[in-house]
């Protein structure tokens, strides 16, 4: 798989359930989410009417890219058909988002 980015996620067969009473030998928080990363942008212009008069154009756009951030790998070790699966978009993904203002200065 040369030239692909593949996150390392460990195979359900090398978990089991710890016994009663014992917590077990993986580290705390092993499996992670992604980073978050998205673009957002502005764009402004002032557009002088009068001397005290001004027109403000504004674009905003959030997530620009519409670059889709995955959830967290399920890690619940007594549910094994999961384990390791991502099936949801993280908390706050929003899809690409457009705002336009117009502003009248005076």
């Amino acid at each position: 798989m040369r030239g692909q980015i593949c996150p390392v996620i460990p195979s359900p067969c090398a978990f089991k359930a710890p016994s009663i009473g014992t917590l077990g030998n993986a580290p705390r928080n092993f499996i992670q989410a992604q980073t978050y990363w998205g673009l957002d942008t502005s764009i402004h212009r002032l557009f002088p009417i009068k001397e005290s008069l001004a027109l403000k154009i504004d674009v905003e756009a959030f997530n620009v890219l519409n670059h889709p951030v995955l959830g967290s790998p399920a890690s619940s070790v007594t549910t094994q058909a999961n384990f390791g699966q991502i099936s949801t978009l993280a908390y706050g993904n929003a899809q690409r988002i457009l705002q336009f203002a117009v502003k009248l200065q005076f």
